[in-house]
């Protein structure tokens, strides 16, 4: 399963239940009609955005202070269960939503272990041969 925490005031929300149908929103108990507070509530947890289920959390916009906005980088297992085997952080600033294929590549790249010691030829500062350790 791949979630996406998403500030339930952002663009993306706004725009995913916008697009979403007339049909499916009176399938989810929601109408068009409804105010978007009410959509927001509603639909939470059943919209879906390029493979990503979204959870809409409230007041996610605001800054928040520095200790609690490094804790999904310093220890991303505190905010899952136990049974949760991968997470990602994308920041805020990163220019391209990240398909769940994508995620799930750069996970399982965590897995390869330590690369064996080899020795690559290349050139020096002035051109010439030279064996480099990696």
């Amino acid at each position: 399963c791949t979630v996406a925490f998403v500030p339930s005031d952002s663009t993306l929300v706004k725009t995913v239940i916008e697009d979403l149908p007339a049909n499916a929103q009176s399938m989810l108990d929601t109408s068009p009609s409804d105010s978007y507070s009410t959509q927001v509530k509603k639909l939470n947890g059943h919209l879906a955005h390029k493979g990503w289920l979204l959870i809409f959390v409230d007041g996610a916009t605001h800054p928040l202070p520095p200790e609690e906005l490094l804790l999904p980088k310093l220890a991303p297992a505190r905010l899952f269960h136990s049974s949760v085997r991968r997470a990602m952080y994308v920041d805020e600033s990163f220019s391209h939503a990240p398909y769940p294929e994508d995620a799930l590549f750069l996970a399982t790249e965590t897995y390869r272990g330590v690369t064996k010691s080899r020795t690559i030829k290349g050139p020096d500062e002035k051109g010439r041969d030279t064996k480099y350790k990696l």
